[in-house]
C-alpha cells in the first residue's frame, strides 16, 4: 500500500489509479520488496527512478533463505506491525528499557492517504501472487514473534498482557485529544508502578 500511494503522491501514476491497475504496473515496489530489501544483492534492485520490474531478476527460494537468514542474525526479532504492541514490550524487557519510555505520541505520516477498506478479493489474491515471498516472508516472522512469546517466564507473559492494552488505550487517547503531555505523563507512572511490581516479583 505504501508503494501503491507514493508512485501515485509523486504523480508517476496519476492519482486517480486504481489499486487493481497498480498491481498490474510494473513497478518493483510492487514485487517482493522486504525480501530485495533484506538481500544485498544489486541484481534484486535498481537505481532507476522510477523502480520497475524489468531489468531486475525475480525472487527466489534462495532469496527468500538469505532473507530468513538476515532476520536471525541481524535483528533482535521480527514481527508484523500488527503485533506492534506486543513487539515493543518485548523489546523492552529485553533490552531493559523503561516501560514508561514506550508512552511516546505517535505521528501518523500518512493521515491523509484516503483508507483502503474494502479491496476486492480478486486484487488481494493478485497482490499475494506477485508477492509470495514476502507473503511467505510475513508469516514466517508472524510464526516465529509467537513462538518467541511463548518462550517467556510467566511473568513476562502478564506484564504484556498489562502492558499491550494500556498502550492501546493511551493511543485512543492521543488521537483524540492530541498530544497531551498529562496523558503521556500518567501513562509513564502507571506503567513504571506496573514495572516495579514486576522487578519485586523476579
Amino acid at each position: 500500500m505504501s508503494a501503491y500511494n507514493y508512485v501515485r503522491k509523486m504523480g508517476v501514476l496519476p492519482a486517480e489509479t486504481t489499486l487493481e491497475a497498480f498491481v498490474e504496473a510494473d513497478f518493483l515496489g510492487n514485487s517482493d520488496a522486504m525480501v530485495r530489501q533484506l538481500v544485498a544483492d544489486p541484481s534484486l534492485d535498481t537505481k532507476q527512478v522510477p523502480a520497475f520490474r524489468h531489468g531486475v531478476r525475480e525472487v527466489t527460494q534462495k532469496d527468500y533463505d538469505e532473507a530468513i537468514s538476515a532476520i536471525e542474525n541481524r535483528f533482535i526479532f521480527a514481527a508484523p506491525t500488527t503485533h506492534y504492541d506486543p513487539a515493543i514490550v518485548y523489546l523492552a524487557l529485553k533490552k531493559r528499557w523503561s516501560l514508561g519510555d514506550l508512552f511516546v505520541p505517535s505521528q501518523n505520516i500518512t493521515a491523509s492517504n484516503e483508507p483502503l477498506l474494502d479491496v476486492d478479493d480478486s486484487v488481494r489474491e493478485r497482490i499475494l501472487s506477485v508477492n509470495r515471498w514476502d507473503a511467505r516472508l510475513y508469516e514466517t516472522c508472524q510464526q516465529n514473534f509467537k513462538r518467541k512469546l511463548s518462550e517467556l517466564s510467566n511473568d513476562e507473559k502478564k506484564l504484556i498482557d498489562v502492558m499491550v492494552p494500556l498502550l492501546s488505550v493511551y493511543r485512543k487517547l492521543c488521537s483524540e485529544e492530541g498530544d497531551n503531555r498529562e496523558t503521556t505523563k500518567w501513562f509513564g507512572k502507571t506503567s513504571r508502578q506496573v514495572e516495579k511490581k514486576h522487578a519485586e516479583r523476579i
